[in-house]
């Protein structure tokens, strides 16, 4: 072969590397591209599927504000939450916390210890952080008075004292008056009033006071007579107070106590006692209003009393 022809068998054998060189490359290159873009679209998949196209996952951040003076935070909480009407447990607020499928619904339980406790319902999930304010009011025991029929207040024991209501063969008919304390509130309450002798008392009423409502209900199953002779009776009433009970407002309601017929109520132990009534997780994990659960234990934030005696102790 000459000088010519080997020169062109030279070209020819470069001009074919370049082309073998050319076609893995690009296929390396296909492979690559086509590759992570494959890789992208699974993990974007897993994300959809986990917070519903969000980019960022969603959670809650819960802040809580004194409900009278609100520039006062309320912290360490105690957080429960249900998603979908189903409990799920303990709620960790902010961002490191629990999360969240877009469009959930939830509702969570706020409580903390001298403050009544609440429940924020219909929460919507979106996408990212989902603030939550939630306004609290503190709270504390109140404070009671009862008087006679004459307006004097009767004296805060059982056995009587220097002042007690008048023994009576009519319905006696005595004022109770309930008072909040300053920057609190007392909430809804749960009032049990026991007459130690049932043979001479034959009922107990209370009314309506001029801001707040009362309604008969049963007697709690955890309340325990405070009397110690057998035969006494209990009422209970169910106090709706209208968000008026707070910041040092007071109420004033009518007792009224029957005597059996023919009988005169006298040397008759009285006994009065107040539940503060608010939210709480029953047995079965729903959010309750009340002041006792499902099984009958106690729920009640605070108790507080007055006792007396009608004709007093011979």
């Amino acid at each position: 072969m000459n000088k010519k022809g080997q020169a062109l068998g030279v070209v020819a054998v470069i001009l074919l590397g370049i082309l073998v060189l050319g076609v893995i490359g690009g296929g390396v290159w296909y492979f690559s591209q086509n590759g992570s873009t494959q890789s992208v679209a699974q993990s974007a998949s897993v994300e959809k599927e986990v917070t519903g196209n969000c980019e960022t996952v969603p959670y809650i951040t819960v802040t809580a504000r004194d409900k009278i003076n609100l520039g006062t935070a309320v912290t360490s909480l105690t957080l429960d939450y249900a998603v979908n009407g189903e409990y799920k447990g303990t709620l960790t607020s902010g961002s490191s916390g629990t999360t969240f499928q877009y469009g959930d619904i939830v509702d969570i339980l706020v409580a903390k210890a001298d403050y009544l406790n609440t429940v924020v319902e219909g929460v919507e999930i979106k996408c990212g952080d989902n603030p939550v304010i939630v306004d609290l009011y503190a709270t504390d025991d109140g404070t009671l008075k009862v008087y006679d029929e004459d307006g004097t207040a009767v004296t805060d024991s059982s056995a009587g004292g220097a002042a007690n209501q008048s023994s009576s063969a009519t319905t006696i008919q005595q004022e109770v008056k309930i008072t909040s304390k300053s920057d609190q509130s007392l909430g809804d309450l749960v009032i049990i009033v026991e007459a130690q002798n049932t043979s001479q008392v034959d009922d107990i009423t209370m009314s309506d006071g001029d801001h707040t409502t009362v309604s008969s209900i049963n007697v709690p199953d955890f309340h325990t007579v405070e009397s110690t002779s057998t035969g006494s009776i209990v009422k209970a009433f169910f106090i709706n107070a209208n968000d008026y009970l707070k910041d040092g407002k007071a109420d004033t309601y009518t007792l009224s106590i029957e005597p059996e017929s023919g009988e005169t109520i006298d040397n008759n132990a009285m006994y009065l006692t107040v539940y503060t009534q608010e939210y709480f997780k029953d047995v079965d994990g729903s959010f309750v209003y009340a002041i006792e659960d499902s099984e009958g234990t106690n729920k009640y934030e605070d108790d507080f009393d007055y006792d007396w005696n009608i004709g007093g102790i011979d």
